[in-house]
């Protein structure tokens, strides 16, 4: 980029010499190798067209440069109040690998809506989780988030999302892994990865010590709370993270009522029971009216899940819907993959997972 920032130039990072170079909202029409086209929002005002640049004050969005065939995607950016302003992103072509991508590209083809030309269920992108999550360290450990969906659900959940799990052991063939604290299979009232600090579902999903303190959803990703896995993964993933709306009883206590079903803005989650099964067994039989079963077992992909220390070995993990109508269990994926439940004081597996 020019040292001299320019307030309201625009400059554009080319394969190739560039040829003509066109900003308009839509595409031109009979492009020559090499030319350039500035996208601009419809109704964009301030530009100014000079022999060094042209100059635009908003509406920018993307830029191409034609390769002869198609439009390859580069990088863009803006002067703004003395510094350049980043507002189109090269993208990677499309068949290069989830892992050979930044976070920062995934986020940006998936908010474009070109997720689905990209990523396909089950691809993955390795993370080192660093930090104490509760009382139990996790000192680089990798792992593999891998993609349950795109545009999951979007009337509720929002468009143009990418719904990805950690975790798996390895990029191909891997296990379906669980992460697990230093007290698998122990009931706790300390900060291990149990539901809640007692046998209770009161509050459910919506106030639990799992949701809020342990996963960090008291917090936001660029202000998450300390021992939470939040603060335990990688900043470039932080960076994009967005949060996501789901519905679950939020009530828990005895009573199926639907009412008990509602809204609430999520970073890092589990998957429902009816999200991973496709049927509700112990769970409200209203939170399906919300929901929708994740592609990735939708297809055909087994619940089963293995510890993330000893990826031949099933354990049972959380999901976030509450056993309804009973006082003290939550639901979860039991250690032979099939629905069941656990006191929500025992410390079991977990399988975080977000949006970007």
């Amino acid at each position: 980029l020019p040292s001299a920032v320019v307030d309201g130039q625009i400059v554009v990072i080319t394969e190739s010499v560039a040829g003509t170079v066109y900003i308009d909202t839509d595409e031109p029409a009979i492009p020559a190798s090499g030319d350039v086209w500035v996208k601009v929002e419809a109704n964009s005002v301030g530009l100014i067209l000079t022999e060094q640049s042209p100059y635009l004050r908003n509406g920018l969005t993307e830029a191409y440069q034609w390769n002869g065939g198609t439009w390859d995607s580069l990088d863009g950016f803006v002067g703004i109040a003395g510094v350049w302003m980043q507002f189109a992103m090269a993208l990677p072509p499309v068949g290069t690998a989830m892992n050979d991508m930044t976070w920062e590209q995934i986020s940006a083809i998936a908010s474009k809506g070109l997720g689905a030309s990209y990523f396909k269920k089950g691809d993955s992108k390795e993370i080192i989780i660093n930090g104490n999550i509760g009382k139990t360290n996790f000192a680089n450990v990798r792992v593999w988030a891998f993609v349950m969906g795109y545009n999951h659900n979007p009337a509720v959940e929002g468009v143009n999302k990418l719904h990805i799990c950690i975790g798996k052991s390895a990029q191909s063939g891997g296990a379906d892994i669980c992460m697990v604290s230093d007290k698998y299979w122990e009931a706790t009232s300390k900060a291990y990865f149990n539901m809640n600090t007692s046998a209770t579902t009161s509050g459910a999903w919506k106030s639990s010590y799992m949701r809020n303190t342990l996963l960090g959803n008291s917090g936001t990703p660029s202000a998450p709370p300390a021992n939470s896995f939040l603060a335990a993964l990688p900043s470039d993933l932080l960076a994009v993270i967005k949060s996501c709306t789901k519905y679950t009883d939020n009530t828990g206590g005895s009573g199926t009522s639907a009412s008990k079903v509602t809204a609430t803005e999520e970073y890092l989650w589990f998957p429902s029971e009816y999200e991973i099964f496709g049927k509700t067994t112990r769970s409200n039989t209203a939170e399906p009216t919300y929901q929708k079963q994740y592609e990735y077992y939708s297809a055909g992909n087994a619940p089963s899940k293995y510890s993330h220390k000893a990826p031949t070995s099933k354990v049972a993990c959380w999901t976030r819907s509450v056993y309804a109508g009973n006082t003290s269990n939550f639901c979860t994926i039991d250690s032979s993959g099939a629905a069941g439940a656990s006191g929500a004081n025992y410390s079991i597996g977990i399988t975080p997972c977000f949006c970007v």
